[in-house]
């Protein structure tokens, strides 16, 4: 059979071995608050390569396992420190114990009386037996004092109570950096040249077809198109997955910077009063009959359009401009909104048949300039906040101001996104590029897909200018960006910081945690083994009965045998010792009421 001191040494060696479980969940949440938890044997980000192959490490592992599993990690951890909890109250019953030997050895005055209330004794013995927050509550209400010990009881059943609030933030994922050298696409461009006006025979880049494709499927999906970027009339060549991907870099890249004038001095760049002309004979055609009709655009048949509610587009005369560090594409685009209107059109023109598909068309032409230029560009959280110009050093020497070492072609690239509400739109057969909008569009900022269709029927709508310039022109130029850097890539290698998820959070407070646990643990020990050195005698059954052999707690407590007979609030109050009693020649518990032999000293040591 096991002794007692056996089985308190191995009560003691259980705390401790808890305590070393303990930390070592501490440690694993620690240090998966610092390792990846989405890291890949690829060691690729979409559109971004970390150099070296940095492969995941066992703590990578390990928090990528921790990020999987946290609901498990956190009930044990939690179930681990509680068991901290419980142990060291158990841990700690002898010192308790102790502390009721004393408090019922203590007498004051002349007399001699017990100062412990009957009440209180019974809230002791159950606290020393049962140490628990609930006990330790009775007998601070019973016996009008808080002992330290007893405070020390409701510090740690409290925060046993407690621990899964201080557990949980803890295991709760986050996003923070992860700094490495980094492998970034800074190129794109178009490998053809772009007409200087609308030509419905020439070929479309590859990078141009990819960012109609990004416009139609970010329609259906909802996906964006285009990155967080501080100004939308900025787009930079740089893929929008990297960009979210980068907690903070700062990165030389090139930037397609736009500008607009769809004012009433747009129509004279192009040196003509009329910019369209339409055959009002066909186009406005009496009895709602649907037709193809050739318009003229300073005279020139660019392609055919219907009698459709539709949007129609053009773009004439490109030029450009070139220097250090930047290049410069200038061009007309043209709006033709049949059955709508334009804010600040310049033209419109009626039908002259009210039974016609079309009742008018507004005209409006805006000068459009989108400017290349290399810039030193700061991301923050997958925002782009900022863009400074920055002159390359072959700038001088370079025909097209440097920015050819990033950019293909980039006077032809720089023609594409000037017309980008034309470029960025699918044509079907000899038609003009055209798109269907109605207000709605308008009032949630969505970009309209290409109209390959005919014989359509909706209702009127307005195009505010913050449509055209934030929507039409800025949105348009965004998707055409992302589609252009994978076919003519320029990589650059550098220092970033990643946006990389993290299994675990607060290590902190995890350190508080342990911290607390492990000094509540020690005082406990101290406190419960230096008292049970000390003559350690449990308040159990057979002490309790053993120090009851006295005469006079038989008449008090007699009548209360009978299980019927409740016990009076009375006999609650009244005080009761453990002390000398002459005519017992022993010690045993003793009534107020009752005279005592002389003042002794205690036996128990604290």
């Amino acid at each position: 059979m096991i002794g007692k001191r056996s089985l308190y040494a191995l009560l003691v060696i259980a705390l401790w071995m808890d305590i070393v479980v303990l930390a070592l969940f501490t440690y694993i949440a620690a240090v998966t608050s610092f390792a990846r938890a989405d890291c890949t044997i690829s060691t690729s980000y979409q559109d971004i390569t970390i150099v070296g192959g940095q492969e995941c490490t066992s703590l990578d592992n390990l928090s990528n396992i921790a990020h999987h599993h946290s609901s498990y990690l956190q009930s044990v951890h939690v179930i681990v420190l509680r068991l901290v909890g419980t142990l060291s109250l158990l841990v700690l019953k002898p010192s308790l114990t102790a502390m009721m030997w004393s408090v019922m050895q203590k007498l004051s005055g002349k007399s001699h009386a017990p100062v412990l209330r009957l009440d209180a004794f019974e809230a002791g013995v159950g606290l020393s037996a049962s140490p628990a927050l609930i006990p330790a509550a009775m007998y601070i209400k019973s016996s009008h004092t808080l002992p330290l010990r007893v405070a020390f009881v409701l510090l740690i059943s409290t925060l046993s109570l407690f621990s899964p609030l201080a557990i949980s933030p803890i295991y709760r994922p986050h996003n923070g950096l992860f700094t490495v050298d980094a492998t970034l696409n800074v190129g794109g461009g178009v490998g053809l040249s772009a007409p200087p006006t609308y030509d419905q025979t020439a070929f479309i880049p590859d990078g141009i077809s990819i960012g109609r494709a990004m416009i139609s499927a970010g329609y259906l999906t909802g996906i964006p198109t285009s990155p967080n970027m501080f100004n939308t009339s900025v787009a930079p060549f740089l893929s929008m997955h990297a960009i979210g991907s980068i907690w903070y870099a700062e990165v030389k890249i090139v930037i397609a910077r736009s500008a607009l004038d769809c004012g009433a001095s747009a129509p004279a760049r192009l040196g003509v009063d009329t910019v369209v002309t339409l055959d009002m004979a066909r186009f406005f055609h009496p009895e709602h009959k649907l037709v193809d009709t050739v318009p003229l655009f300073l005279g020139q048949n660019l392609g055919s359009i219907t009698n459709d509610p539709q949007v129609t587009t053009v773009y004439l005369n490109s030029s450009y401009t070139v220097e250090p560090g930047s290049v410069t594409a200038e061009t007309s685009v043209v709006f033709l909104a049949a059955n709508g209107t334009l804010e600040g059109a310049q033209q419109t023109i009626t039908s002259p048949h009210t039974t016609a598909r079309i009742s008018s068309v507004d005209v409006l032409v805006c000068t459009s300039r989108t400017t290349l230029e290399t810039s030193n560009c700061i991301i923050n959280q997958g925002n782009v906040t900022s863009c400074t110009a920055s002159v390359p050093a072959n700038a001088p020497t370079s025909s097209d101001g440097g920015i050819d070492a990033y950019i293909r072609n980039p006077r032809d690239t720089a023609t594409y996104l000037a017309a980008s509400p034309v470029t960025a739109y699918f044509t079907s057969g000899l038609h003009l590029p055209r798109y269907r909008v109605n207000n709605t569009f308008v009032d949630q900022q969505i970009l309209p897909i290409s109209d390959l269709t005919s014989g359509t029927h909706g209702p009127t709508y307005h195009l505010p200018l913050s449509y055209i310039t934030d929507v039409l022109f800025a949105k348009t130029a965004q998707a055409l960006v992302q589609g252009l850097p994978p076919f003519w890539p320029k990589y650059s290698t550098q220092p970033i910081s990643l946006t990389a998820t993290f299994a675990t959070s607060q290590p902190v407070l995890l350190y508080m945690v342990f911290g607390v646990g492990t000094v509540c643990a020690l005082i406990a020990t101290i406190a419960g083994a230096v008292s049970f050195r000390n003559n350690y005698a449990p308040l159990d059954v057979t002490r309790l009965l053993a120090i009851s052999r006295n005469h006079q707690l038989d008449d008090t407590f007699a009548r209360y045998a009978d299980l019927s007979v409740p016990v009076d609030e009375e006999v609650m109050e009244r005080r009761i010792g453990y002390a000398w009693v002459d005519e017992l020649d022993s010690r045993a518990l003793v009534m107020e009421s009752q005279e005592l032999g002389s003042p002794f000293k205690s036996e128990y040591k604290m």
